[in-house]
């Protein structure tokens, strides 16, 4: 090579950096739990929810506090019915005269009583409650609704329990009722037989606004 000219060096690579490691992630939080269950470490648990107004167990509570309201009102109407006089019918409830008449009679008479009565109107047997008459406030409603009825045996005793509430003791009378008619009797009262009897001014006969309130009793051989 002559003077003056310039060697060249090789050109050398130009140095390397170091690949840099990325930074270490921060642990996230499955990994905070997947760690700590190898660990063996119990998991903190969750704080239990408020009941809100929309939760079940308000519902359940509201449920619970009406079952107790039925509870409380039964228990006070069967407290009211366990308070009852209640009368037992006489198996006999009318003096028969022959011919298909018959009287009714007072608590003087128990003992005369010999014929059973039905009323052709509803149906029902007549009863005839002993040293009892009716209260000024029975009906014709109340009859309708608690009248025993012997075709219905299985109600007989809760549903005579219930009649007896509207009778007041009297040692002379004797009671009468139907489906659907009533009568308060001391001494003696003839029956018409089968044009009817009038109703009043011993009882009453189906509705109070009915012109002519009739008693419909006859003699039953049944």
């Amino acid at each position: 090579m002559g003077c003056g000219a310039s060697t060249r060096r090789p050109r050398q690579p130009p140095d390397l950096e170091p690949e840099r490691a990325p930074p270490p992630e921060s642990p996230s939080k499955v990994d905070e739990i997947a760690a700590a269950a190898d660990q063996g470490d119990q998991l903190p648990s969750p704080r239990p929810k408020a009941a809100g107004p929309g939760d079940g167990a308000t519902v359940q509570d509201d449920w619970d506090d009406w079952d107790e309201e039925e509870a409380d009102e039964a228990t006070a109407e069967e407290a009211e019915v366990s308070a009852v006089r209640v009368v037992q019918p006489s198996g006999a409830v009318a003096c028969a005269k022959g011919g298909g008449s018959a009287l009714l009679c007072g608590s003087a008479l128990d003992s005369a009583v010999n014929a059973r009565l039905s009323c052709t109107s509803c149906g029902y047997r007549v009863l005839r409650l002993p040293h009892s008459r009716w209260a000024p406030d029975v009906d014709y409603y109340w009859m309708r609704n608690f009248c025993p009825d012997g075709r219905m045996p299985g109600r007989w005793d809760e549903d005579l329990a219930k009649l007896c509430a509207k009778l007041v003791a009297d040692d002379e009378a004797a009671a009468y009722a139907c489906g659907c008619s009533w009568q308060s009797v001391v001494g003696e009262k003839e029956l018409g037989g089968a044009g009817g009897t009038p109703a009043m001014p011993h009882g009453g006969a189906r509705l109070e606004n009915c012109e002519a309130q009739l008693l419909n009793w006859v003699v039953s051989y049944s």
